[in-house]
């Protein structure tokens, strides 16, 4: 930003954008203070402070439905059923499953913890209760199957509602409805 002779940040991300974490804002911030800031670094450090001694495990649990998801299939640029998003679907489902567990054993084992890092996690136990439906939902649009696409769609936009006033200081169900339900009935 420096070279195009600008001296701030510059960002058009929704404020409620801190679902399941808000480690985007946090780098911008970090770059705005070092623009030279490493980047990994930045991301341990928010890791840590965010989640303890479970920062690294978050991490991955994290990254790894980050890269089993293909935006350009969500925008419709790719085939709408895809036999590889499928299973990539069906992988970041049993990954999120197979993690819920070690969030809500952290949950009840933890009662007195910072009140930021329980409700770090609080976040974490929501965001597997959104994106288990949603894994599901997508996963039968990827198979072809519209009418259980349909179900499990409901079926990620009640829990979302249902749980909207515990997140809307971090979620925007709004936004989250108004793309996706487009990307869910966009023919490829």
């Amino acid at each position: 930003m420096s070279e195009a002779g600008l001296n701030g940040m510059v960002s058009c991300q929704t404020q409620r954008n801190f679902c399941p974490s808000p480690i985007a804002v946090n780098t911008m911030a970090d770059a705005l203070w070092n623009r030279n800031a490493d980047d990994d670094a930045c991301l341990s450090r928010h890791y840590q402070n965010a989640y303890g001694s479970m920062g690294p495990q978050v991490r991955a649990y994290l990254e790894t439905p980050s890269a089993l998801m293909d935006s350009a299939y969500l925008r419709g640029e790719m085939p709408r059923v895809s036999e590889d998003m499928r299973h990539r679907f069906e992988q970041a489902e049993a990954h999120i499953r197979a993690f819920q567990p070690i969030v809500e054993d952290w949950l009840m084992h933890h009662p007195e913890e910072i009140p930021a890092r329980r409700r770090s996690f609080e976040i974490l136990q929501m965001h597997a209760s959104l994106w288990l439906p949603l894994c599901k939902a997508l996963r039968a649009r990827a198979a072809g199957n519209v009418e259980e696409m349909e179900v499990y769609w409901q079926e990620t936009l009640a829990y979302a509602q249902k749980a909207e006033k515990a997140f809307q200081d971090v979620f925007d169900l709004s936004m989250f409805r108004s793309v996706l339900e487009e990307s869910m009935r966009r023919e490829a």
